[in-house]
């Protein structure tokens, strides 16, 4: 009904003069009686039709996500293989989701899906991950489906809108509603008259009148409303209350400095950033790690990397001679003998210098060995991935050579398949060579951490295997431009 006509005092009033005195027809067909006139006629009215903003947590993260797509797939695969059998690809996907690896910021889910209360933390973070695994499992046009939908859930929650934004808005609704006819012809659904699926095609107009969701989904306020919540009601907020109240009436002298906010930049992976707007910029940590050796050749051999002397050879040889330092003889790079500084935790920037997270190289991060992946600019002129390189971190270092200062990564590369996304499923490909392709690299080049998936396919995957240890098992990855929305915008 909300893409009939308005419902105004106007249409009304000429409704009563097309069909005066046709009482039948006016109530019939249009509910209204001619003899009574409300005694809010005369009232100050707006239209209701411009005062509705989207909301994009309720009727489409939590409306459409969680209560239709993900039931609709379960009731897919019911219909298609039968009980027990979509019981079984249940528990194997719910196994793929716990194998998820770590990313700053992005819950993991050991239970797969499986928690009694889904709120919308909860189905926001499992909308990161559910499309690569359940891909495998459902047709092609679920997945462009469901593609479409998580990209129009991330383009409406931009910071920023232009005309090509809204366009590609306007695309991805599009795509959604062509390829959700999968859900009719499967027999999964009878019809899609449902007001949260049709909300979307509203969101385009409502974004140009309102600004961008951002700014008032509901999301961002209830966030706010459940940490206030919260803190309101734990016993030491409590206990802190009834120190301070003495000491703001003089009565008592503090003891201590006042607490730091709950939210500590130094012990989390993430948060906001203070500086300059810029797209990126990553910086060593502060201070280097002790417990690593000092030399080059002392340094290969503590972390098995017999070849970190050359690459950084070779490495050096880029900086100074701007020409490529591959191919050349060993003999004529120049030679690194002073110290070196080995880091584990370098900090992000991240995109727009507005955001902070850790890029983590660390051989012990609560139990196991974490190192992460990161997007290395190949070509400032290509936009988006197509100008970008997948690399994983193994070395964090830098050394003086000539009173100048280089921070270093020491990565292994992985193999792009095309520039472009996946046509099914949106994704970049990136496989690890079987020979490690090694290089030193300058920490400017690069942009920020990544998110990878492994292609999985339809083979069982070992239950022996861990989310620590699977970037290691797997040879081909999906880049996923759905972990944080930075990487989404940067992705396309």
């Amino acid at each position: 009904m909300c893409c009939s006509k308005p419902w105004t005092q106007d249409w009304v009033g000429t409704l009563f003069k097309y069909y005066q005195g046709e009482v039948d027809i006016l109530w019939d067909n249009y509910s209204i009686n001619d003899s009574v006139l409300p005694f809010t006629h005369y009232f100050p009215r707006a239209d209701i039709h411009e005062m509705l903003m989207p909301d994009l947590l309720h009727q489409v993260i939590k409306g459409c996500f969680k209560d239709m797509l993900v039931d609709w797939i379960t009731l897919y695969l019911t219909i298609t293989h039968g009980e027990p059998h979509p019981r079984e690809i249940w528990n194997e996907i719910d196994h793929l989701i716990s194998l998820v690896p770590l990313f700053p910021g992005l819950r993991r889910f050991p239970q797969g899906r499986r928690f009694k209360q889904w709120t919308g933390d909860d189905s926001k973070a499992l909308m990161k991950a559910f499309l690569p695994i359940v891909s495998e499992f459902i047709p092609e046009e679920m997945t462009k489906c469901l593609s479409a939908f998580l990209d129009f859930c991330y383009l409406a929650r931009r910071n920023d809108f232009t005309t090509d934004t809204i366009a590609k808005l306007q695309t991805a609704i599009h795509s959604f509603h062509h390829y959700c006819k999968i859900f009719l012809t499967t027999s999964v659904r009878e019809h899609f008259s449902i007001p949260r699926m049709h909300a979307m095609v509203h969101y385009p107009s409502l974004i140009i009148d309102f600004g961008a969701p951002n700014g008032v989904c509901s999301s961002i306020t209830e966030s706010h409303h459940i940490t206030a919540m919260l803190l309101t009601n734990q016993r030491l907020d409590k206990l802190a209350a009834m120190h301070t109240q003495p000491v703001a009436r003089g009565l008592a002298l503090p003891l201590h400095a006042p607490p730091p906010d709950s939210f500590d930049a130094e012990d989390d992976d993430e948060g906001a950033a203070d500086g300059d707007r810029l797209l990126a910029k990553v910086e060593l940590a502060k201070k280097r790690s002790l417990k690593y050796p000092r030399y080059l050749n002392e340094i290969a051999e503590h972390f098995q990397q017999l070849r970190l002397p050359e690459l950084t050879r070779r490495f050096l040889y880029e900086q100074l001679s701007g020409s490529p330092g591959d191919d050349v003889d060993i003999q004529i790079c120049p030679e690194i003998g002073g110290k070196v500084d080995v880091f584990t935790l370098p900090n992000n920037a991240g995109i727009r210098g507005m955001h902070r997270e850790r890029i983590r190289c660390n051989p012990l991060w609560y139990g196991h060995p974490q190192h992460d992946s990161v997007t290395v600019v190949m070509d400032e002129s290509s936009l988006g991935f197509r100008g970008m390189g997948a690399a994983r971190v193994h070395l964090f270092f830098s050394f003086v050579h000539q009173v100048t200062k280089y921070p270093c990564a020491l990565v292994h590369w992985y193999d792009t398949y095309g520039r472009s996304c996946d046509a099914k499923k949106g994704y970049h490909d990136n496989a690890r060579l079987h020979c490690p392709h090694l290089a030193v690299i300058h920490l400017e080049t690069v942009l920020r951490v990544i998110h990878l998936i492994p292609v999985y396919g339809r083979s069982p995957v070992p239950l022996q295997l861990k989310y620590h240890n699977i970037l290691d098992v797997f040879t081909a990855f999906y880049v996923n431009r759905l972990a944080d929305y930075h990487s989404n915008e940067i992705s396309l």
